[in-house]
């Protein structure tokens, strides 16, 4: 299984079952920020990761890197790979609105390399269509340091929006994704930035 095969194949079970699949990211021009002090705030497109701990009346759901992670409310578990955490929200149809995985580093990808490797492994798994909006690296956040990328892309099925960091903390590096539809995008991205920005600052 190739990494981050949890989030591909999960998606891609959805796409049978809901109609909807996969998280994808692409070609990217990327933009290196300059190292600043712990609990330096982040400018730029990615602001948000300066949000810091999860709201505290976010459920805090299944263990993952040692903690447990706090999850968005209304969003449910979702089955996925051993030593990986997937929650989800459905609409009142059963349809996909919005979809978040973390799952540990399972490659030799770097903070300085995240954009490329994101690109390579997202197009090896067929999405296409992909538009990078932004992506950043080696942003520190608290205690951890921070890659990441935004882009649009387009699977067999239908069209996302994703965001995807890999996260660098002093015990753990984890992968964390968030997705959702164009249609519920705008609505679900404050919740999918805050629940990144929660672990990050965790």
């Amino acid at each position: 299984m190739s990494r981050y095969a949890a989030t591909t194949a999960v998606l891609g079970l959805l796409a049978i079952g809901v109609a909807v699949a996969g998280c994808g990211a692409s070609a990217s021009s990327s933009a290196t920020s300059a190292s600043g002090a712990s609990g330096s705030r982040v400018s730029g497109p990615f602001a948000w990761l300066s949000a810091g701990p999860a709201p505290a009346t976010w459920p805090r759901g299944a263990v993952f890197a040692g903690r447990r992670l706090a999850v968005p409310p209304g969003w449910s578990p979702l089955l996925g790979d051993p030593g990986s955490v997937s929650v989800q929200r459905l609409g009142r149809h059963g349809q996909l609105v919005g979809y978040l995985n973390a799952t540990p580093r399972q490659g030799a990808e770097t903070l300085a390399d995240w954009p490329g490797f994101r690109v390579s492994h997202n197009a090896g798994e067929g999405d296409r269509e992909v538009r990078v909006i932004a992506a950043r690296t080696g942003v520190r956040v608290g205690g951890a340091r921070a890659s990441c990328v935004a882009d649009v892309y387009r699977t067999r099925v239908s069209a996302y929006h994703e965001i995807a960091c890999l996260i660098a903390r002093p015990r753990v590096t984890a992968v964390l994704v968030g997705a959702a539809p164009p249609e519920s995008w705008v609505s679900e991205r404050p919740v999918i930035e805050r629940a990144i920005a929660g672990f990050a600052a965790s």
